[in-house]
């Protein structure tokens, strides 16, 4: 029973590893930057692959690459998982080093996110300063105050999916929840071989019946 238990756990924890993985990916094609602004054309979404950060001379390359190690962080869970399941190895190094990737990678999401929303902020506004012509300070603090840019919720669906991996796998670290179905199968052959003690002791009392029986068979005789 205990070990039907820890088996359930552990694919439940397997499942949450995909689902971190499912809102990881949907993120990378969700907008990661939200920009609301009375500006014309500034409103809306910026997905991580879209031409408009190359458009303000922005790169994504630090939210592209968070993403891109979160990602070989899941995979390294998912090795771990497959080595447990299907072989029944357990290499705690590299179940360790795979939760580390994957907790790092999801904070290097949230972070590239709010450095991404703010630089595309600094490229909006000091485009339309730009075009107003004019470097006047109390103007660019309107242009600020009339523009709310911020990480969009492809950042936060990638910052999830990575931690809800990273804790499912850091789960399956602690012994009561290991998948070890060696153990499993020993503790079930131990049983049988306390089960069949009983049968020999019943043996053991039935030979005095039959050595009882034997006088009589004599006095028979006679």
């Amino acid at each position: 029973m205990a070990g039907k238990i820890k088996n359930k756990v552990f694919y439940a924890m397997t499942c949450l590893t995909g689902l971190g993985f499912g809102l990881l990916l949907g993120g990378m094609f969700i907008g990661v930057v939200n920009s609301a602004s009375d500006i014309p054309g500034v409103s809306g979404n910026i997905s991580l692959f879209d031409e408009d950060f190359s458009t303000l001379g922005i790169s994504n390359t630090f939210a592209l690459l968070s993403f891109i190690v979160t990602i070989v962080g899941i995979i390294m869970i998912c090795a771990d998982l497959g080595l447990r399941n299907k072989f029944k190895k357990h290499i705690l190094p590299l179940h360790i080093a795979s939760i580390a990737v994957t907790a790092v990678g999801a904070i290097l999401i949230l972070v590239s996110g709010i450095i991404l929303a703010g630089d595309v902020e600094d490229a909006i506004i000091n485009f339309a300063m730009a075009e107003a012509g004019t470097s006047d300070p109390a103007i660019e603090a309107i242009l600020r105050a009339s523009v709310s840019i911020n990480a969009g919720a492809g950042i936060y669906l990638g910052f999830i999916g990575g931690l809800i991996a990273a804790a499912a796998s850091g789960v399956t670290m602690h012994k009561r929840f290991m998948f070890n179905v060696a153990a499993d199968n020993a503790g079930a052959t131990e049983q049988p071989a306390a089960t069949a003690q009983p049968a020999t002791e019943q043996a053991a009392t039935a030979q005095p019946a039959t050595d009882a029986v034997q006088p009589e068979q004599k006095d028979d005789a006679l």
